[in-house]
């Protein structure tokens, strides 16, 4: 059922965080795949653009021929938008299916993941739309900021029992500059610095205490800093983050 004004502004009502999501917002995406007849398809090389852009509580773009407006809301990796208003174009018979498939598929847009610097829409688990930011736009900006607690960690493909709490923070490190990273690994506290750039981080050089805790302590401790040494792929789905690369798999939810 299509979202109306009315009831985007009684969902937004209905408790949680409903600001706009920060690395959403000011970035300009094109639409590189969506589905049809349950497959994901390419929009092709001869459609023109098909774009998103979110500001505030405001959506817009093209459909590769018309242009379109909508209102949007946001609750951790929940994404709804009110039924696209669009131009009245008359469009190539090559486009029509396109533009028709996508307004009806954003209509039915209910959540969104971040992996990387690709943004993937979800109707349902078989529907879904794919953007990249478009080649002019600013980097997409993945707000870290604040401590993450370890959820799950994964080293060589197997789990790794969490023996002890441990965390991640965050900092700003000013226009420019890496960000501050600090947290507990599980028996010692580590610090340093951190860069995210086209969705991978990488950490360091990092500094570590040399506590010496019981061995499966150390053990989480291990593998959470091996993880740490090799670039990550980061995927933002809400208040959950994942960190995955050759060296291990780390999950983690934003602290209240």
């Amino acid at each position: 059922m299509p979202l109306s004004l009315a009831g985007l502004t009684a969902l937004a009502l209905q408790g949680g965080n409903t600001s706009p999501t920060p690395f959403l917002t000011g970035t300009v995406w094109t639409l590189t795949a969506l589905t049809d007849g349950g497959r994901l398809t390419s929009p092709g090389r001869l459609a023109p653009p098909v774009t998103l852009r979110l500001e505030g509580r405001d959506a817009a773009g093209s459909t590769g021929c018309n242009a379109y407006r909508s209102r949007f809301v946001t609750r951790a990796n929940t994404l709804r938008f009110t039924p696209l208003l669009t131009t009245r174009r008359a469009c190539p018979d090559f486009l029509d299916g396109l533009e028709d498939r996508f307004v009806t598929l954003m209509g039915q847009v209910r959540s969104f993941e971040l992996r990387g610097a690709t943004l993937t829409l979800f109707a349902d688990k078989a529907n879904r739309l794919v953007f990249r930011p478009a080649p002019s736009s600013p980097e997409v900006n993945m707000d870290l900021g604040g401590t993450w607690t370890v959820v799950r960690l994964e080293a060589d493909g197997h789990s790794v029992p969490l023996a002890s709490p441990a965390e991640l923070t965050f900092g700003e490190g000013g226009s420019g500059q890496p960000l501050r990273l600090s947290g507990q690994a599980g028996c010692n506290r580590l610090s340093g610095s951190a860069t995210l750039a086209e969705g991978l981080l990488t950490a360091g050089p990092l500094g570590v205490t040399r506590m010496l805790c019981a061995p499966e302590q150390m053990t989480q401790e291990a593998a959470l800093l091996r993880a740490l040494s090799a670039p990550l792929e980061v995927v933002l789905k809400g208040e959950t983050l994942r960190l995955g690369g050759p060296a291990g798999q780390i999950e983690l939810r934003r602290r209240a």
